[in-house]
């Protein structure tokens, strides 16, 4: 069984501005209190360290690997272990009219620990993607 978190937001920017804003995944850290990475190596195949603060004290460190990274289109890594936990993220950029792209961003979990403290994680985990979707927009802005 897995569970999915997916958000969209309509950004004021060219799918190009927001491809140089979220492929430089580095600089995260500088404008984002939600996702960071830690030495990543952004290319797919790529490890990073995940600094993700989705509501408690600290925020979680996970090792993660970058699977795509496809030029204005997409984002995306995965951590975990499918027999435990595992989690696949996503950013997708579509391109709308008028310059503007829509920024579908979610991630897909999997595993028995997954189906276990869902009811824990669950509730708290769609604020923090909508709050890193409003980071994006105002660094866009």
């Amino acid at each position: 069984m897995s569970h999915e978190i997916r958000t969209e937001v309509e950004l004021d920017a060219s799918p190009d501005q927001v491809w140089d804003l979220l492929s430089d995944v580095g600089s995260w850290r500088d404008w984002s209190r939600i996702f960071s990475f830690v030495r990543p190596s952004a290319r797919p195949g790529g490890f990073a360290l995940l600094l993700a603060s989705v509501g408690g004290p600290l925020p979680a460190v996970l090792p993660v690997r970058f699977d795509v990274f496809d030029t204005r289109r997409e984002i995306r890594w995965h951590g975990g272990t499918r027999f435990a936990a595992h989690g696949s993220h996503y950013l997708q950029m579509e391109p709308l009219d008028g310059n503007r792209t829509r920024l579908v961003h979610g991630e897909v979990f999997s595993g028995p620990l997954v189906k276990a403290g869902w009811p824990l994680i669950g509730d708290r985990l769609p604020g923090a993607y909508h709050a890193f979707n409003r980071e994006v927009a105002r660094r866009l802005a």
